[in-house]
């Protein structure tokens, strides 16, 4: 997945920057004002609270940077020179030295969390609080009773100071997993707003386990997607529905869904081949991967996806060809 690099900037929530100046971890924050914001919209002043020469960022999709108070953000950094940092191998983003870090929401009490020479990534808080992070590393699951799976993702959770670091995925629940595409292991673990499950993927599919283990130890994994891949999983505010993106069979186009966290239950959102109407009259085939003159449009235009629910359940924002629209009652709102 194409991953957007750059500075964490809060406002009424956290957008995407990117510097070359040098600055320090804990040198507060830089107060932007309503530069960059539109007219009329209901944002107040843009702060940029991370100001070094390392590419700080959240990912766009498996992780939950805020504590549910509010007052704290948990990112992932790249502490190595953004020569190096940025690109890697073959032209693709080096994730080496990737590390977890944790601030104020306003930049202050900066720490880091974890140092080491893998990726460290995808960090959330576990509600209620913020006292546990659970976040995806490429460490040696050896040093943490696991088996070796060759720098293979695994899923692991730490305290608010990076102590007591524990490994989620393993036992005979969580078999040495052979990855599928360019993503291997357990990972995109995104956590319930109760704090009690958490959703990821294994084998482009839906997954969801306990956050804690019971007294046998075990965290009880469940495939959530069965039939189809899943991306860019999110939580409904209830903690009962996970809402994804996903191909069905042989479809060209990806349509969104809703699971029960159980797994019991998927349900049909939207349709792969759904056929909407622009401003201008024409219609626009959101399944399709290629425009009339046959250029191709790019693996996100293929159908609906990053779908994400309103705080109270009701209604749904994602992305299609068109752009950014809206569900309500089962219906495409423009």
């Amino acid at each position: 997945m194409r991953r957007f690099l750059g500075l964490l900037i809060v406002a009424l929530t956290v957008s995407i920057y990117v510097t070359g100046m040098v600055w320090a971890d804990d040198a507060g924050a830089i107060n932007h004002g309503q530069k960059g914001v539109a007219t009329g919209a209901p944002v107040g002043d843009i702060y940029q609270v991370t100001m070094n020469d390392y590419d700080d960022w959240e990912p766009c999709w498996g992780a939950s940077p805020w504590s549910n108070d509010e007052q704290w953000i948990v990112y992932q950094s790249h502490r190595e020179p953004p020569s190096i940092a940025r690109w890697g191998g073959e032209g693709g983003l080096h994730d080496d030295y990737s590390e977890v870090c944790k601030m104020k929401s306003d930049g202050s009490e900066w720490s880091q969390l974890t140092e080491n020479s893998v990726c460290d990534s995808h960090p959330s808080f576990v509600p209620p609080n913020h006292e546990w992070i659970v976040f995806q590393s490429k460490r040696d699951d050896v040093d943490y009773g696991g088996n070796f799976d060759d720098g293979k993702a695994d899923i692991f959770m730490m305290g608010e100071n990076g102590a007591d670091v524990e490994l989620l995925t393993k036992g005979s629940e969580f078999p040495p997993e052979p990855g599928c595409g360019c993503e291997h292991g357990y990972s995109k673990p995104v956590v319930s707003p109760d704090g009690a499950k958490i959703a990821y993927r294994t084998q482009a599919m839906l997954h969801a386990m306990n956050t804690d283990v019971d007294g046998l130890g075990k965290r009880y994994p469940r495939l959530i997607s069965s039939g189809h891949s899943c991306d860019h999983h999110t939580w409904f505010p209830d903690s009962q529905w996970i809402l994804y993106d996903g191909v069905w069979g042989e479809s060209v186009g990806r349509s969104l869904y809703k699971a029960k966290m159980d797994g019991t239950q998927v349900v049909p959102l939207s349709d792969d081949n759904l056929v909407i109407a622009g401003p201008d009259g024409n219609y626009i085939d959101t399944a399709s991967n290629t425009y009339p003159d046959g250029g191709c449009a790019g693996w996100a235009a293929k159908g609906d996806n990053w779908a994400f629910a309103s705080p109270d359940g009701q209604f749904i924002a994602y992305h299609t060809r068109y752009g950014v629209v809206r569900m309500e009652d089962g219906k495409v709102v423009l």
